[in-house]
């Protein structure tokens, strides 16, 4: 489900937030707007999003919106960010 190229970084991404290679299940949400992949996914029993950025440029700096995110989540407004 995961594409190929991008395979390698996400098994990175889930040993470091989770300590774990792989997921207990995972789905694949609806595309919205945006080029992003997202997908619904278990871990120990949890649900998580996970979000893979396709398209990187200025108006889609990674920098910048985890950024936002991270506050956000700081604040109180959206979720713990991983």
């Amino acid at each position: 489900m995961i594409p190929h190229e991008n395979k390698a970084a996400v098994t990175r991404s889930l040993q470091r937030a989770f300590d774990v290679t792989a997921t207990d299940d995972i789905r694949e949400i609806s595309k919205g707007r945006g080029s992003d992949l997202q997908y619904r996914i278990i871990v120990r029993d949890s649900p998580f999003l996970l979000r893979i950025m396709l398209r990187k440029d200025e108006r889609n700096d990674p920098v910048r919106i985890f950024s936002c995110m991270t506050a956000a989540a700081a604040a109180g407004l959206a979720p713990k960010v991983l």
